[in-house]
């Protein structure tokens, strides 16, 4: 099939718009004043223009200006906020700059020191406060960030800028160096030198004649970063070679000794002999990509001491992103394969902040480990000083918690995987005090004794709750009433028996055992199976890899590898039993993986850390790609291959047995490769016939990551899904990007695509679809800063399949509709 692509020029969707005047003497627009500092909105003073300005006097610390739009409006069409500020006769002010979406803070955006009696101009772009393209822009406040008084300053012609790109490149070098950039390098520099040159008749030679030098580069004007997309240069190690230089972007705010904007550096690979390589950064990896006080670029030596002359030429700001080589990807259509819907899945049911297209709830967690179904009751365990509580429920009311739990998860459309304890214990009471170990006699006079079946199986409601003991079989009386046919309830035993000993060291003081594991789960699950039959149980709910393996180094482990174990344990006891007793192996999975050292579940974004993030869910299905782990080293250096090697071992132990994840997490939760990664990992459960998965920890504050969810179940934010049959795809490069097809089981002429760029590269995408005639093509577009509201472009249809070009780091979902 013949290549047609074309370069998605993202200006195109958004709205053509005129700058909106924000203050002009007065506030204008339906602009109003609901700041907490002393606000004088026509102090004389000092004036940048008209009449007047805002004068801004703290009474205390962290104290604000906040303007609000008197309706939350549409970003789409500004490229930022514009305003003059002067720091009035002390000057010095510590100050920062927040977006408010839908009332609520956003992203913080470091300003730079102001200067006594002087006016600054400020651009801040909208995705620099993450308020790019969002539709519930509320407004922004400048705030002290020193923690103390300030002395006043003044803020004067403020207003919303409407985008305005610039047509051409800009050059900083080019023989000379243009547009009054300037040199304030540590080297010594030659910016005329002769020999070598890449283009036109000079070049830059940096000779370092100590340590930590640099060549530093400056603007007499603060830029918009957000108004480029990369920085390009040729760059030479001229007769020595080997040089080990990095390159940081200079902002303002990140040269005042008091800022705390730190700005990333991109490291170059060991410079070449005599040969000249073009080199292209893009600003998004310098962190100036959402900045408007980008000013400046740096090459700095690595090493701390003085390295070879090398040399510079033909430096560049340009203004499109730069381009992955063409990728060729085919889909078959022929033999579907089903994907679960119960892989869209959340450990919650606040469906009205997360919004619709989420499948299943999971009520999990170290709380319900010691809850005692009665009254509520429960322990906090190592979560909070080991107390009995009233937090899964104030009221008696037997099995309320996972009544109003099924409710609410009924509420949102999702099928519900409750908790049942298979410890000996549980809460007795809910009267706090901390460690109940402290009181005499604990065991009976703060605990309940848990059983898996009550004697003559005489089933009353509400339970007696005057005897010692508790009854999980009277529980699953009681709660089965609540199943519906659309929504059958899901059982979990327990929650990471592995750690009870750490987790719950009150009811499970010691290390469980395999032993102990196989027959607590098999006296549950016959329990649970016995009262209802048509029960899904899930087991063992490990915590993680050491778990998978060894049960957390078990007594009894006897290098015996423990998932190995638990499924032929279960299967014989199924046997055993006449019946199955184990319907799903359930496994935790929170990645160990690193990049700049640190693990990538916390929030964190540095690069090295976003490329591990992005790269993750590789180790859940490709055996070549080793990531920087603890696990990695431990197999070896071998690559972890989680799903296929798990289903393996269910294919050899206990065939017929699902697989699913009731707890992951990415991290990343409002960073773009937080986006990326979350949806990858759905593409690859459902790709690789996952039953069930439940993200811990989502909310609707981690907009980046619920975009990644979105991108499935609600690509449209008007509920519009993807389709639930699987489709070969091949052609993917794994490192740089991911595509998932799946055609639709109520409408055979609908199939939809997700398509993930992982790089920092646009990507021309060829995608080939035989036999399905593309009649209309629809595209949603998540990027940096369009979370909330995706773009929406169409695709160009071929006549047998489309062509498509991927923004950098990005992730869309096309719908194909067909003649």
């Amino acid at each position: 099939m013949k290549w047609v692509a074309f370069l998605l020029a993202l200006a195109l969707f958004a709205i053509s718009r005129a700058d909106e005047s924000i203050y002009t003497d007065q506030l204008n627009n339906g602009w109003q004043n609901w700041s907490w500092a002393s606000i004088n909105l026509a102090s004389t003073a000092y004036v940048h223009s008209g009449k007047c300005s805002i004068a801004v006097t703290e009474t205390g610390a962290s104290q604000a200006l906040y303007l609000e739009s008197s309706n939350d409006q549409s970003t789409s069409g500004f490229e930022g906020i514009e305003f003059w500020i002067n720091g009035g006769a002390a000057g010095g002010q510590q100050l920062q700059v927040q977006g408010v979406l839908d009332g609520g803070a956003s992203v913080t955006y470091i300003l730079p020191e102001l200067k006594a009696n002087t006016w600054q101009k400020v651009v801040v772009p909208m995705i620099g406060v993450g308020a790019g393209s969002v539709d519930n822009f509320s407004g922004f406040w400048i705030q002290d960030r020193s923690g103390n008084t300030e002395p006043t300053w003044y803020v004067d012609d403020i207003s919303l800028l409407a985008i305005s790109k610039p047509t051409v490149n800009r050059s900083i070098y080019y023989d000379s160096l243009m547009d009054s950039w300037t040199s304030t390098s540590t080297a010594s520099v030659n910016l005329a030198n002769k020999n070598p040159v890449h283009s036109g008749h000079d070049s830059i030679a940096v000779t370092e004649t100590g340590g930590n030098q640099s060549l530093s580069l400056n603007s007499p004007l603060e830029m918009d970063g957000s108004q480029y997309k990369t920085l390009t240069f040729s760059i030479n190690g001229g007769s020595a070679g080997g040089q080990k230089l990095q390159v940081t972007a200079i902002a303002a705010a990140s040269r005042t000794s008091q800022a705390t904007l730190t700005l990333p550096a991109f490291t170059l690979s060991p410079l070449l002999k005599n040969q000249w390589q073009q080199v292209t950064i893009p600003l998004q990896m310098l962190g100036v990509d959402d900045r408007g006080d980008f000013d400046g670029v740096m090459i700095s030596d690595q090493t701390g001491t003085a390295q070879p002359t090398y040399y510079v030429d033909d430096i560049t700001l340009t203004i499109t992103p730069p381009v992955n080589p063409l990728s060729t990807i085919t889909i078959s259509t022929s033999n579907p394969a089903p994907i679960s819907p119960y892989i869209y899945g959340v450990n919650s049911t606040d469906f009205a902040h997360l919004g619709p297209g989420f499948t299943i709830a999971r009520q999990g967690g170290n709380r319900l480990t010691a809850y005692n179904w009665t009254n509520n009751a429960s322990n906090a365990g190592s979560d909070y000083l080991y107390q009995n509580d009233d937090l899964m429920g104030a009221t008696n009311q037997a099995g309320w918690a996972g009544l109003t739990f099924i409710q609410a998860a009924y509420g949102g459309g999702a099928t519900p995987l409750l908790t049942v304890p298979i410890v000996d214990y549980v809460a007795a009471d809910k009267d706090g005090g901390g460690d109940i170990r402290n009181t005499p006699n604990y065991i009976t006079a703060r605990l309940r004794q848990n059983l898996w079946s009550k004697p003559g199986g005489n089933y009353i409601y509400p339970p007696d709750t005057t005897i010692y003991q508790v009854y999980e079989d009277e529980f699953m009386n009681y709660i089965m009433q609540f199943a519906t046919p659309q929504f059958p309830l899901m059982f979990d035993l327990d929650n990471e028996p592995d750690l009870w000993s750490s987790t719950h060291p009150e009811v499970h003081p010691v290390p469980v055992t395999y032993a102990e594991l196989i027959t607590r789960s098999t006296n549950y699950a016959t329990s649970i199976k016995k009262v209802y039959p048509g029960a899904t149980v899930f087991g063992p709910v490990s915590y993680g890899w050491y778990g998978y393996r060894t049960l957390q180094g078990a007594t009894d482990a006897n290098g015996r590898d423990f998932l190995t174990f638990y499924l032929q344990s279960m299967s014989a006891a199924g046997k055993t039993a006449g019946k199955r007793l184990l319907d799903v192996l359930d496994l935790h999975w929170y990645p160990e993986a690193t990049g700049d050292g640190i693990r990538i579940t916390g929030e964190g974004d540095s690069d090295g850390l976003a490329a591990a993030r992005i790269q993750a869910a590789r180790s859940l299905w490709d055996p070549t790609y080793v990531e920087d782990s603890w696990i990695t080293q431990s197999l070896g250096g071998q690559g972890i291959n989680l799903v296929p090697g798990t289903e393996g071992l269910i294919s050899a132990n206990y065939p017929g047995t699902k697989l699913s994840f009731s707890e992951y997490n990415y991290g990343g939760g409002n960073s773009i490769s937080g986006a990326i990664a979350q949806a990858d990992v759905l593409g690859v459960f459902g790709r690789y016939g996952v039953y069930a998965s439940a993200n811990w920890g989502l909310s609707a504050t981690e907009t980046s990551e619920l975009a990644g969810f979105q991108s499935f179940i609600n690509y449209d934010r008007a509920g519009s899904k993807f389709g639930n049959l699987e489709l070969n795809v091949k052609g993917e490069t794994p490192a740089a990007n991911s595509v998932y097809a799946a055609l639709d089981s109520t409408n055979a002429k609908r199939l939809t695509l997700v398509v993930i760029n992982k790089t920092n590269a646009t990507t021309p995408f060829n995608i080939d679809i035989p036999n399905f005639a593309v009649l209309t093509s629809t595209a949603y577009i998540v990027t940096a800063g369009n979370y909330t509201k995706p773009l929406k472009a169409t695709v160009m249809n071929l006549n047998d399949g489309i062509a498509y070009t991927a923004a950098p780091l990005s992730i869309t979902t096309i719908e194909l509709k067909s003649r």
